[in-house]
Parts: C-alpha cells; structure tokens; sequence
C-alpha cells in the first residue's frame, strides 16, 4: 500500500478536517531590505516588523501570482523515520503543477517514488506499482495514473499541495491587518545565492524568507495545518511556467474504478 496517499499517512498525523479551508499562509509573509550594506546589521532578532515591511508583505503572494509560477522543492519528515521529499513545478494563475515525489525510511525501508500532477480540485498519480497490471484486468491498459478528488483531511500528499497552491493570490493583502498579527524580523541571509530576509509569523510556529530585490517568496517553513512536523518549501526560478498533464486515455478516475481505487489505498 503506498505511503505517498491513502490511509498509511492517514495515521501519520491527525485529521485535518475543514481546518483547511483557512489560508494560513495569507497573512504571514513579511519582509525588509536585505543589501550587502545591511541598514538591520545591528536590529535583533524578535523585532517587530515595520510598516514598510508590512505593505511588502501585504503585496508578497500576489507577486508570486503575477509572476505565473515557480520551481519546487519539499521536505516534509512526517515521522521519525520517514520523509518526503518533492521536486517540480506550480503555476499560481491556475493553481496546477507537477512534482517527483520520493519517501525514503530510516528503517531499511524500500525508498517509494512517484509523479503527480494536480489542479485546483483533483490530483492525478502515477507509477504506482501494480497499477498497469490491474487496469489492464480493467480493460484500460493504457491507464497509467489515477485521479482522485483533492482530499486534504487525509493525505499528507494533498496537504501540501493546498499549502504550495495558497502561496499565490490573486490580490494583495491588508498591510494592516499584518501589522495587528505581530510578526517578527529574524534575520537575513541567503537562499541559493539569493539574498532574503527571514521572518517568523506571529504563533512563532513558522519562518518566511523573502527576496530583497524580487521581493518574492523564497522559503516557507511551517507545520501543515492539522500537523506537528516541519514543511519546508522552497521556490525558486519564478516566471511563466506551462504545465504539460499525460493525455486522457492514460488517466483513469477513481470513481470509475472503485475496486482498484481501494486495492491501492484509495
């Protein structure tokens, strides 16, 4: 049974439930200037933001939005010993994208691949082992992925795909309301040779590092809502990007293949 979606992450980490509907992240992105001439060389960390660094951050995921999408990288240790790890694409401006997904174990363990691609509602899975074979006894064989409905109260795949998509928006914050949520300067320093500024948000839960001259996201650490381990996704290579999905007669949806649906965890 994979442990990439189906009930082995269900047990991973407590019922998420309609907590996911809130977009945890709008409000908590922040940002100040981070030059080679540092002007916060002497400002501690723990420091509150400022109102300039507020209307940064108000504009920070409608920025990511207006840039179309970005390159991906995830690490999420959901247990002791077990990780996963996701590298791909996401365009913001249809909240679709693509990603290489790899657990490894601690425990000797066989490491588990897989690719997926997802929109805004549905989430397609590929190189699931014994899944050409039972859709051929299907009568589809040339079904290669899967399509499920994005489910984010169960899988932790799912999860954090909703926490990568809700870091584009469509239109820009309130500065105000980021000023009331008592965020804190960290420090800056530098993600893949990019100069950025660290912050953490006001539960003191997670970190946000923003690009000093892009004034784009580059990092955000938090846990998933509903979790307690640390996501880590990082974005870099922001633009245009053009997510190219498999054809339709590779795809077979769940609802249309109930029983191999469940062989595999579904």
């Amino acid at each position: 049974m994979s442990r990439l979606a189906g009930p082995t992450y269900a047990g991973a980490m407590p019922s998420l439930g309609p907590r996911l509907a809130l977009a945890a992240l709008t409000a908590v992105l922040l940002l100040t200037g981070c030059v080679d001439d540092d002007p916060n060389a002497s400002r501690p960390p723990g420091d509150e933001i400022t109102t300039e660094e507020a209307q940064v951050l108000a504009e920070v995921l409608n920025r990511n939005y207006g840039a179309g999408g970005a390159e991906v990288t995830v690490s999420a240790p959901y247990s002791p010993d077990a990780v996963l790890e996701l590298t791909g694409t996401v365009d913001f401006t249809t909240s679709e994208g693509t990603l290489d997904a790899v657990t490894s174990y601690s425990n000797g363990q066989p490491e588990e691949t897989r690719t997926v691609y997802f929109t805004g509602d549905r989430i397609l899975i590929g190189n699931l082992p014994g899944f050409a074979t039972a859709m051929a006894d299907a009568g589809r064989p040339e079904a290669l992925y899967l399509r499920l409905d994005l489910d984010q109260s169960r899988r932790l795949i799912d999860n954090v795909i909703g926490m990568i998509q809700r870091l584009g928006a469509e239109v820009p914050d309130d500065p105000d309301n980021l000023i009331a949520a008592g965020y804190t300067w960290q420090g800056n320093g530098r993600i893949d040779n990019t100069l950025i500024s660290t912050f953490t948000t006001g539960s003191g839960t997670g970190t946000i590092s923003i690009g000093a001259q892009d004034r784009l996201l580059h990092q955000f650490v938090s846990p998933p809502p509903g979790g307690d381990f640390p996501v880590t996704i990082t974005l870099s290579g922001h633009g245009t990007k053009d997510i190219e999905f498999p054809p339709e007669a590779q795809v077979a949806d769940a609802s249309a293949y109930p029983d191999v649906a469940v062989q595999f965890g579904f």
